[in-house]
């Protein structure tokens, strides 16, 4: 009985040590793999700290990025507006231009129409003058005809009748319906009438058929003022 127990003390010490053994042997491995575990876990967590500065780094180059985008977008915004406003100042501009234009446009036509107003009045005086001239030649060699025959005729005198056609300010002379047809020649003097008063005395200076020009036979500045288009002009002839 006692050997019995022996023997199962020596299995049972036996059994320990081996027991031992392997924990120990197991101890050692689990040490091991808790260091494999702890460099792994430093790899991961340099990984991490990397993927955490690289995260960083990506959100700073996004915000700098976006930084730069919207100071683009405000750039772009101002350009924008900027265009708009000189969009808007060239299109009054052009407004302006166009209205102008229309204006010169509208004073050119006026223009014209007043140029062919007066045109049409100078043709219509010229038309009145020939008519004039007509007219006064006629009664004019009526009075010439109605001089009695004989020796008394180169005695006797005639007064022709005519009238101031146009005045020329700077050429200081005027135009008489009273021609070289009637006998008029250059330096003979003319009078000019007004309401039945002589206002002025001229002195011809050329002849035309129909028509003669002559100048005041004494100078002043009033000479003009006295005188009008239109003013009956009266010479004496034998």
């Amino acid at each position: 009985m006692a050997r019995f127990l022996l023997i199962i003390a020596m299995f049972c010490a036996i059994a320990a040590a081996g027991l031992g053994f392997y924990n120990r042997d197991k101890l050692t491995r689990l040490t091991q793999d808790l260091g494999s575990s702890a460099n792994h876990t430093k790899q991961l967590q340099a990984s991490l700290d990397d993927l955490q500065k690289k995260m960083q780094q990506m959100g700073q180059q996004i915000e700098s990025q976006e930084h730069a985008s919207e100071q683009q977008r405000d750039a772009i915004n101002s350009d924008l507006s900027s265009t708009k406003t000189k969009l808007a100042q060239l299109t009054d501009q052009i407004a302006a231009r166009d209205k102008e234009n229309q204006e010169l446009a509208n004073q050119l036509a006026d223009a014209r129409r007043t140029l062919d107003q007066k045109k049409q009045a100078e043709d219509d005086r010229q038309a009145l003058s020939v008519r004039l001239i007509n007219v006064e030649n006629a009664l004019n060699q009526m009075r010439l005809n109605a001089v009695p025959s004989g020796k008394s005729k180169s005695k006797t005198q005639v007064t022709l009748e005519g009238t101031v056609l146009s005045m020329n300010r700077d050429a200081q002379a005027l135009m008489v319906s009273l021609g070289s047809d009637l006998g008029v020649t250059t330096n003979m003097h003319l009078t000019v009438e007004k309401n039945g008063q002589t206002v002025g005395q001229l002195r011809v200076v050329s002849v035309d058929k129909n028509s003669c020009v002559a100048q005041f036979v004494a100078d002043g500045p009033e000479n003009f003022a006295r005188v009008s288009v239109g003013d009956p002009v009266s010479i004496t002839v034998r």
